[in-house]
């Protein structure tokens, strides 16, 4: 199979099947997937470069609250524009979530692991049948998941199972913030407040 054959399948199966739920292509070459709803921003980003090699694709499924703050310049990116894995505290391989691996929670790991599917020669019928799996997964549990993510409980995870590293300890303040300032605007019964 050719990387184009690829591509367009990949398109088929994966881009067009999460459509529905609001993912949309990002940049130039569109092999990047997001979601943006509200606060909460779940990617499936297609790696590059040195990770490139002929006839795979590479990729992480990854999970931020929008209002967390980026790791190099330490500001609130608008959109998705410029964030890259390291940006996002839930990394995972979808392939180890898919198969039951790992867990949906917060993995402290400075170096993240990525999925290579390699594609070269498989039949089409068998790289269609685990892109669909693929989309099926986001769809139906990695999606439901994020959107039930608070930011209390995402502050929670990286409390409980970080390391103390200092990214973690960045994305704690944010969402200290983010928690505080919510506090402020509900009333009494975790309701906002009226704008009377």
């Amino acid at each position: 199979m050719t990387t184009q054959e690829f591509d367009q399948l990949f398109d088929a199966e994966v881009a067009k099947r999460l459509a529905p739920l609001g993912f949309r292509p990002r940049g130039k070459n569109g092999k990047t997937l997001d979601l943006l709803e509200g606060i909460t921003l779940v990617s499936l980003l297609r790696l590059g470069g040195r990770l490139m090699l002929p006839g795979s694709a590479v990729w992480t499924l990854c999970f931020r609250h929008a209002f967390l703050r980026e790791l190099n310049e330490l500001k609130i990116v608008k959109g998705v524009t410029g964030l890259f894995t390291e940006h996002y505290p839930f990394k995972f391989t979808p392939s180890e979530l898919v198969e039951g691996r790992k867990e949906l929670r917060y993995q402290s790991q400075l170096n993240w692991d990525y999925d290579r599917f390699t594609y070269e020669d498989l039949p089409a019928a068998q790289v269609q049948g685990q892109l669909r799996t693929l989309a099926d997964f986001i769809r139906e549990r990695f999606v439901p998941w994020a959107r039930s993510i608070t930011p209390a409980a995402a502050k929670e995870q990286l409390r409980q199972f970080g390391s103390g590293r200092w990214d973690e300890k960045i994305w704690i303040e944010d969402y200290d913030r983010r928690i505080q300032t919510h506090a402020k605007d509900a009333a009494p019964n975790g309701r906002p407040r009226s704008a009377s």
